[in-house]
């Protein structure tokens, strides 16, 4: 599926440094500039046993002002539109 990421790619992730270069996470509050990590992935809910290889996405926590935290789920297009790995 385009803009999903597979299972494997999805957990290959996890544990990455990301910086924010494009203004695309702005409407949750993540601006530019701001650095986070992948910290999971995750298929999304089905309801059945053994979620399939294909469609799942990264949770990426964002460090805020004031000592606050934001996680966001992620699709791959989202990732890859946002984000760069450092």
């Amino acid at each position: 599926m385009p803009g999903l990421f597979t299972k494997a790619h999805a957990k290959a992730k996890i544990g990455k440094l990301v910086h924010v270069r494009r203004p695309l996470l702005a409407k949750y509050g993540i601006a530019p500039g701001r650095t986070g990590k992948v910290v999971e992935a995750l298929a999304p809910y089905t309801g059945e046993a053994n979620p399939g290889e294909e469609g799942w996405f990264v949770y990426v926590v964002f460090e805020l002002p004031n000592q606050r935290t934001q996680i966001l789920r992620l699709d791959k297009a989202e990732y890859e539109q946002a984000l760069d790995e450092f």
